[in-house]
Order: structure tokens, then sequence, then C-alpha cells
């Protein structure tokens, strides 16, 4: 297997690379002067993703549901107390495109590596614990309910994207969870943890080539079919514009989502998701005008935020915040999008301070080796990394965000949802 590096010398980096025969595609970034050490285990199998079947819906949630299955080992014994005496600690999280595992310690790095390697390949799935699983998420899903600020994003993305699985619950409907099956959970394994599917990235103080030993050991004769899976696309469904309900909230709560439709050629999605970050940055972040008036006003608080999420399948921003206003800011902000070009905060000086504010955030990033590892997870790897993004931040300038912004403008679909107090 051929090493390859990325020598990222302006911040004195270098990021490893290699691709196993089995297609694992493993990244080792040395921090020799960390005490801590940390990998991640990720698959790209997300919420939205379902097998590819002739008959009926999938049950929704099932890539969160193995999330919590693969912590169980073959007695029923829960893996994170094995992680606990080894002094680590363990935890997983689901997203929309993938589902990923991660250990961080400073001592016994090498015993940790191998467990989280083995737990993560090697699934149990015996029908009593599925149904015991089942009463837990069950649980989860209910506590979420309860909680204004996720069922505000979550009902944006419902307005935003009806009868899709961005629609849906990261965690499932609690009447798809009942349906979850082990046979149902063995062939989503099967399907979106064969090892081209997977990606291992390692971090901080270990030794770089004892690593790839372990690694090469754990997966040698692990040969599951290399063939590039099919994923099901996102309809594009008409949005309702406007949706809401009532809830025990002090003050409304608005949420306001622009749906892209495809990344510009010629771009990258680090490059793009960049681009719009610093568009809606200059006309909404807190060194704007627009927002340092919103606030002073009484408008907004400081409960005011912005979300990206870019991806070849989908992209879209939300603006979420409490606001005695919620139809007037609503309008305020998308009227601020389309006339962005007559703002006065879309300015090659805003832009140059918002440049720095953000290259000082990627520096500070670089000394949590949690916050860079997280970001070389979530952003593509393929050609580029979250490494390359001074570079990026280097090149743009006012006249590429404009031509990013049309883009976006001409194609996007807006809704907005609200949560009213009782």
């Amino acid at each position: 297997m051929t090493l390859e590096v990325r020598d990222y010398t302006r911040f004195s980096e270098k990021l490893y690379s290699e691709c196993l025969k089995n297609g694992l595609k493993v990244y080792y970034l040395p921090k020799t002067d960390f005490q801590e050490s940390y990998a991640i285990l990720s698959s790209r199998f997300g919420s939205v993703d379902t097998l590819l079947t002739d008959g009926g819906n999938e049950p929704s949630g099932i890539a969160h549901f193995l999330e919590h299955k693969l912590f169980e080992d073959a007695s029923g014994k829960d893996v994170l107390l094995d992680f606990t005496k080894l002094g680590a600690d363990a935890n997983a999280f689901t997203t929309y495109d993938r589902t990923s595992y991660l250990v961080s310690t400073t001592v016994n790095f090498m015993e940790s590596l191998s467990l989280l390697l083995d737990f993560v390949s090697q699934p149990y799935f015996k029908e009593e614990s599925v149904n015991r699983e089942i009463g837990i998420i069950e649980q989860e899903i209910e506590m979420y309910a309860d909680d204004a600020d996720y069922r505000l994003f979550l009902g944006l993305l419902q307005t935003l994207y009806p009868g899709t699985a961005l629609a849906e619950d990261i965690a499932g409907s609690v009447e798809d969870i009942k349906n979850v099956t082990p046979e149902i959970l063995q062939s989503y394994y099967d399907y979106f943890y064969r090892p081209s599917n997977l990606t291992l990235i390692v971090a901080g103080n270990f030794d770089l080539e004892s690593v790839r030993k372990l690694v090469d050991t754990k997966f040698t004769g692990v040969d599951k079919a290399n063939s590039e899976l099919k994923r099901v696309e996102l309809s594009l469904n008409q949005p309702d514009k406007a949706k809401s309900i009532s809830m025990d909230v002090a003050m409304p709560k608005l949420a306001v989502g622009f749906r892209g439709k495809s990344i510009p050629e010629q771009m990258t999605a680090l490059e793009y998701k960049l681009a719009l970050r610093l568009f809606f940055t200059l006309l909404f972040g807190w060194t704007s005008e627009t927002y340092q008036d919103w606030y002073e006003s009484g408008k907004i608080d400081q409960a005011f935020d912005l979300e990206f999420e870019v991806t070849e399948r989908y992209q879209f921003v939300v603006a979420t915040m409490d606001t005695w206003e919620p139809i007037a800011m609503s309008n305020r902000i998308k009227q601020t999008v389309q006339q962005f070009a007559k703002n006065s905060d879309f300015s090659v000086e805003h832009l140059e301070r918002i440049k720095r504010d953000y290259y000082g955030e990627f520096l500070r990033g670089l000394d949590s080796i949690d916050s860079i590892v997280s970001q070389l997870i979530m952003n593509p790897l393929e050609g580029e990394t979250y490494l390359d993004l001074p570079d990026y931040l280097d090149k743009i300038d006012l006249k590429k965000i404009k031509q990013v912004a049309s883009h976006f403008i001409k194609q996007m679909d807006v809704a907005n949802f609200t949560i009213f107090p009782k």
C-alpha cells in the first residue's frame, strides 16, 4: 500500500493517507506535541440513506439505530465499559449523511483503537436486545419532541423538504422504529458498512507505522463488495411556503430556510460551502450593520444563528431566531438576500474582516484534536480536505461570492417555520 502525504507547510501539518485493497480509506494526522490521541471511524451512511428494494418503504432511523446497536457485544454488554477500563472516552453520532464512532485518550491508545475497530466490524443483532433498544430510542425521540429548538429546525426541514428523508427525524419515527428487526439491521449493515464505504482518521500522539500495522491486521481478509453504492436521490418536491405550531415557549421562534439545487460546475463542495457561509455572514453575521440594527432595536436576540449543509446531494441554509415579529422578520430576511447587491454590508472591507475572523478560527481549531478531526470527517476528503480552507480563503473575493450568491438565489426555494407560544 502506498502512503501518500499532503504537506501543509503553512501551518506545519502533514496529513498521510492510504486506501486498503478492500477500499477502506485511512488518514493519519500526527501531532506529536500533543498528549491526546484520537480516532474516528465513519460510514457514509446517514438518515437520508435507504436500501434500494423492490417492495415498500424502509423504516426511517436505521442509521441511528445501528449506531446504538454496534456498542453491544456478543454477551449483550455495553462496549463503553471496556473503553472506560482503558481510560478512554468513546462516543458516536449520526447525521444526515454519515454515522461516526470515535475514541480519544491519553493512555492505552493502541488498545482503544483496536477495540474501536473491533466493535464496529463485529455487529450482533439479537431479537431480544433489538426489542429492548426500540424502547430506549422511543424515549429519546419523545424527549426531543419537547425541545422547542429541535422542533423548530426539524419543522423547517419538513417544510422545505416535504416527503423526503430530510423531513424525518434522524432517530426516525416511533412508528417506524417499532418495525425494526435484526434482519433489517443486518441488511443495512452489510450494505453500508462495507470497508469501501468507511473512512478512518487517526490524529494526535501515535506511532504511524504501529497504527498502520494494526489497521492492516484488523482488515486483512475483510473483502466485502467494493462495487459503488447506489444511493436514493432526494426528490425536490415543492416546498410548503410556511407552517407553524404552538408550544410552551416564552416568545415566538422563527426558522427561515433556503434550499439550493446544485453546486456550480468547477467548484468543490468545500469551496461552495465556504462561499455561502461568507455570503450569509456578510448579510447577517454579528459584524453586519443589519444584525446590529436588528439586535439593538430588539427584533432579534443572541439566539440568532445560521446553519449550513452543503453536499453533492443537498444544499440548504437555515436562519433561526427568537423574535416578537416572526412574519416581519421572515420578510426582512428574504428581502435582504434577494437584494444583497444593494446592501452596504456586502463590501470588500467587510469581507476581509470576516476572512480574518475565519482564519483565526481555523488556527485555533488546530490546537484541538477533537475540532480538527470533526471538521475533517464532516467535509470532503477526496481531492481536498478541511486543511485546504486557508487556501480557499486566500483566493475567494467579493466577485466570486457574488457569482455563488447569484447561482444560489436563481434556483433556491424558500420556506419558513414558526413556533408560537400557546
